[in-house]
């Protein structure tokens, strides 16, 4: 009875309510300003329903979810479509490698042993596409990126909040905030701690501008702090370094960049020196099991990807880690997991490149590679093309960013949660409307 009251009330929000919506985003600018605002904060909450929970499965994707980051950006692309005067893109730059990466993983679903499991990212991955298109609309209609820089930084704000009462009030060890785990938060904080210090590095902001940007980028360095998680301490700081080369080497010197890294650099000496303890504590006391884990999982994705050519299947991989296969054998031999022989449901490798190969195939490891190296790519291209322009601040962030997510995400898998994925989208997004009026400007 439940599912059908679930169902009722998502056909009344995308039969009637998002129609109504999307007439009011195609009127009025500030209506459609006000959803793409909403749309970018949503994706640091799990605001939404699930039709077919699963919480324990041990997987990307635990139901039929529909978030309210889907419900607006619906919203949002109905509405774009019909302004007049507005010729939709429906192939940005890029699309089509995440369209490949997409049909090649939905081959999957065929040798999938829990294909309901594997419906679930399949749906995920649709919403994504949706996304997408309607950050990249809405930001070439607008020609403008502080929207997205605002939504960022209130974004911030509220995570903030959030984790201060977390660490302070229910006195968490590693802090998670709005996100389901205390990785997606160091991996969503880099990011907006490289886009930040990029527009603070390069932007003309306002001393109000200024002010609200500086204070939202120390929430974000402290978000990251608050995770406590290794990687991301290590790699935040590599993203910035990324960021702030790129702003001196391309962009040149200047007073106020000069101010800000000395600034900077003050106030990481003492972030360090106060935090030094519990920061020592997380890389000496780090369980041996935990690495060993990491390896074990390694073997076991590179063993399923050899024998499955089109991967075990979608969201499928903790089926075939579970004790029940012999794929993730070291990790039974040597104690580690103690799953019953019953349980169907084992651990998941801990980096997205390997997760990727195990439940869709080498050659669709190699095509999300060509989709995430592509990105990349532009995003130092476009640094190059655009320096010394209004635009600059927010690649270079951009950059820095993906450059830090990459390879954070050869040790943890978060990129394919819902909040880190959606991120990764807008920052796709973002570089696809830059390349695009590169391209514009080279055929004028």
């Amino acid at each position: 009875m439940l599912i059908f009251f679930k169902i009722a009330i998502l056909v009344f929000a995308f039969a009637l309510v998002a129609p109504l919506f999307a007439i009011l985003i195609r009127r009025y600018s500030a209506v459609r300003d006000w959803c793409f605002v909403l749309m970018i904060l949503s994706t640091s909450t799990y605001i939404g329903m699930n039709l077919l929970p699963m919480p324990l499965w041990k997987g990307t994707a635990r139901g039929f979810a529909i978030y309210a980051v889907d419900f607006l950006s619906f919203s949002l692309l109905c509405g774009l479509l019909f302004i007049p005067g507005f010729k939709f893109n429906w192939r940005p730059p890029g699309l089509n490698f995440y369209l490949l990466y997409c049909g090649l993983s939905f081959i999957s679903f065929f040798s999938a042993a829990y294909r309901v499991q594997c419906g679930f990212e399949i749906l995920k991955m649709f919403w994504m596409y949706i996304f997408f298109l309607a950050a990249y609309n809405y930001i070439i209609l607008k020609r403008s990126f502080w929207p997205l820089v605002h939504a960022l930084v209130i974004a911030v704000f509220i995570m903030f909040a959030v984790a201060v009462f977390q660490r302070y009030a229910l006195h968490i060890y590693q802090i998670r905030s709005t996100l389901p785990h205390q990785n997606s938060l160091s991996l969503y904080g880099i990011m907006c701690v490289c886009i930040l210090l990029g527009v603070l590095f390069n932007e003309k902001t306002t001393s109000g501008q200024s002010i609200m940007l500086f204070i939202a980028f120390l929430c974000a360095v402290l978000l990251v702090y608050f995770s406590l998680s290794r990687a991301g301490l290590v790699l935040m700081f590599f993203g910035v370094a990324v960021t702030t080369a790129l702003t001196f080497i391309l962009n040149g010197f200047a007073v106020k960049r000069g101010v800000l890294l000395t600034i900077f650099l003050i106030g990481a000496s003492i972030m360090l020196l106060m935090a030094a303890g519990r920061i020592r504590e997380r890389f000496t006391t780090a369980s041996d099991a935990s690495g060993q884990t990491r390896i074990n999982l390694a073997k076991a994705a590179a063993r399923m990807a050899n024998d499955y050519t089109l991967g075990v299947g979608l969201n499928n991989f903790s089926v075939y880690s579970s004790s029940k296969y012999d794929y993730a054998r070291e990790q039974y031999e040597e104690g580690i997991s103690y799953e019953e022989k019953s349980d169907e449901n084992g651990p998941i490798v801990e980096t997205i490149y390997l997760l990727v190969a195990a439940e869709c195939g080498w050659i669709t490891l190699g095509v999300l590679l060509l989709w995430f190296g592509s990105y990349w790519w532009w995003s130092l291209s476009l640094n190059i093309a655009f320096k010394h322009q209004p635009c600059f601040g927010i690649m270079a962030g951009i950059c820095g960013g993906l450059s830090a997510n990459y390879i954070q995400s050869t040790l943890e898998w978060v990129l394919k949660q819902y909040s880190n994925f959606y991120l990764l989208m807008l920052v796709f997004a973002v570089i696809a409307v830059l390349r695009q009026h590169q391209r514009d400007k080279k055929l004028t």
